[in-house]
């Protein structure tokens, strides 16, 4: 068995170059990438899936991106057509300084990774937790983002699911999500085996 011992190569990188390190980080990551895979059963095609516009934290508005209020959160956070949610600069209150700046940044999603009890194959949704006069809120991501360009839905009241087109959980562009109803969504799982 091929035991694969990093410390050498980490103390090679100490010799090099900002440069080069810069250029060697990417190959490290996608080779402790595939370490991890051969050491986990988790389904490896959840990764190739993972290429959405949510993971890009730059404040700068990408190709195409328009961003809205979202719905009860006005003025505090804003979420893109393509997925991304931001908080917005604004002043807290502090205990101590009474006024405290926030600056705004692109917010990490979390990913949640469930097993499909059928097929074995993970299943993806991307969640958000939002605060507001010191609560936490936590909310899916393709609901803000439906939420805020097409209409606010109520579960509850509405019996209507967001949901991928495609399937693919990373992919909460606004284009990519349709409302579906219990019946709808449970008949295209049975379609796709899940």
């Amino acid at each position: 068995m091929n035991e694969c011992n990093p410390t050498p190569f980490i103390q090679q990188l100490n010799q090099l170059s900002l440069t080069t390190i810069i250029l060697v980080i990417p190959f490290l990551r996608n080779s402790l990438d595939g370490i991890s895979r051969q050491a986990t059963s988790f389904d490896t095609k959840s990764y190739s899936m993972n290429k959405g516009h949510y993971n890009n934290k730059t404040l700068r508005t990408l190709k195409g991106e328009r961003w809205k209020d979202i719905p009860e959160f006005e003025g505090i956070y804003k979420v893109s057509n393509l997925g991304r949610i931001k908080s917005l600069d604004r002043i807290i209150a502090h205990p101590r300084l009474k006024e405290q700046f926030v600056a705004g940044r692109i917010l990490s999603q979390s990913i949640a990774k469930n097993r499909n009890i059928k097929t074995g194959e993970p299943m993806i949704d991307l969640r958000v937790s939002l605060s507001r006069d010191g609560v936490q809120h936590f909310f899916n991501t393709r609901r803000v983002v439906y939420a805020a360009f097409r209409k606010q839905i109520d579960f509850e009241k509405d019996g209507m699911y967001v949901i991928n087109k495609d399937g693919n959980g990373y992919n909460n562009t606004l284009k990519n999500l349709k409302l579906a109803t219990k019946t709808e969504k449970s008949v295209r799982a049975f379609k796709r085996e899940r």
